[in-house]
């Protein structure tokens, strides 16, 4: 029986192989990270850019930081219905 191709390049152990490898699962990681770390940092600089919430208060409090919420995770929500749309279906 023959192995699959990707079953194949699996098996590579030359250095350069492993080097790609290890390039290409670093570089998913770090979007991943990126991706789940980017709401709660901007919603994290936007409560210190306010200097301990004073700002925040005077320029409408909750409604303010609720919109910083809003547009942020409407961004992601955005993003990833990108992403599904160009994805396969991987549904049978």
């Amino acid at each position: 029986m023959a192995e699959s191709p990707s079953r194949a390049v699996a098996n590579v152990s030359s250095p350069l192989a492993e080097a790609v490898r290890d390039i290409i699962a670093g570089t998913i990681g770090g979007i991943a990270g990126r991706v789940v770390e980017f709401p709660f940092d901007t919603i994290k600089t936007k409560l210190q850019a306010a200097s301990l919430g004073e700002q925040l208060v005077a320029a409408g409090g909750a409604p303010s930081l609720q919109n910083t919420i809003g547009r942020v995770f409407t961004r992601l929500v955005a993003f990833t219905n990108i992403v599904q749309a160009r994805s396969p279906n991987t549904r049978a």
